[in-house]
């Protein structure tokens, strides 16, 4: 058999991979969901170390995709949607071919009852060997985090000290600790990025915007850092370090000279356009026309008379 029949039928769909695709796709928006309610919530009593440790292990394996494309995922998330299928799909042939070498063969009724007794008893202790990784698996992370896992969830209390990753956060108030997602939070005096104390935020007014930037009334935060930004209340944050409010765009945190921020928008892959002009990483692009600017692939760009690539004009457009 040549490589191409054996890719095909590797690919080939069957009832087991759509359903085997469906549960993982299922799982992955399961795992997504706990993630997130985990991020979000102040958890008093972590959950128990194995289970910690088997939700990573294959919420890692289903979640790899976001991943990877995390920093692309605002950008079209229909097509991270897309790739995280076909992704799951190829994980199913996966655990279908696995199956198939096991068993020998995949017969179309109870393909248990008619294994033969050596091929039973290999599928039992494979998922005994299974259970066994997940169980002393979980038993090895809690010796390595003497916080019982905890270090998954971001922060966290027990018997009134705050962590962050299992590390203790000095001088924080377990008591009114508010946590706004992984790496901001806030107690009755400060707010805190990845544990560390914002000097000079105020604690009453403090909230994160995302995982990346944070304000108060009178300021805002870039992984915790002061900014130079004014315009606090309508500051958005537009991914791939460009922003706006509601007179200013920002590469950087840096004004862009000359941007219309009421119709700035981020393109993706370092681009971002105005009604008038074409930026690349914050600096206009000299010539592109921004109404039929768009992106081709990954880093290149064209619009109706030329061709670019990383922000440089490299052919014209045919």
């Amino acid at each position: 058999m040549s490589i191409k029949q054996k890719v095909f039928t590797f690919l080939k769909p069957s009832i087991g991979k759509i359903v085997l695709t469906i549960i993982l796709l299922l799982y992955f928006f399961f795992t997504t969901a706990l993630a997130l309610s985990m991020a979000f919530t102040d958890l008093e009593e972590p959950p128990p170390g194995n289970i910690m440790f088997a939700f990573a292990l294959t919420g890692f394996i289903v979640c790899l995709p976001y991943w990877i494309l995390e920093e692309y995922t605002h950008y079209s998330p229909y097509l991270y949607l897309l790739i995280e299928l076909a992704y799951l799909y190829i994980v199913s042939c996966g655990i279908v071919w696995l199956l198939g070498i096991i068993v020998k063969k995949w017969p179309k009724v109870n393909f248990v009852k008619h294994m033969k007794p050596i091929q039973k008893r290999r599928i039992i202790i494979g998922f005994a060997l299974f259970l066994l990784l997940i169980f002393f698996g979980g038993i090895l992370a809690e010796r390595i985090s003497k916080n019982d896992m905890s270090s998954f969830i971001g922060y966290y209390t027990d018997k009134g000290i705050v962590y962050h990753f299992g590390s203790v956060v000095v001088g924080a108030d377990a008591e009114t600790l508010e946590t706004f997602n992984f790496y901001y939070a806030k107690d009755s005096e400060s707010g805190y990025f990845e544990g560390n104390r914002i000097s000079g935020s105020d604690a009453k007014s403090f909230i994160a915007i995302n995982e990346k930037y944070a304000k108060d009334e009178s300021h805002i935060y870039r992984y915790g850092e002061l900014t130079d930004i004014i315009e606090i209340n309508s500051f958005h944050d537009l991914g791939l370090d460009y922003a706006r409010s509601d007179n200013l765009a920002y590469y950087k945190d840096v004004p862009i000279d000359g941007a219309d921020s009421s119709t700035f928008e981020m393109l993706g892959w370092g681009y971002a356009k105005d009604a008038n002009r074409v930026y690349y990483e914050g600096v206009p692009i000299p010539g592109a026309d921004a109404e039929s600017f768009e992106l081709t692939a990954y880093g290149r760009a064209r619009d109706k008379a030329f061709t670019y690539r990383d922000g440089q004009l490299i052919l014209p457009t045919y």
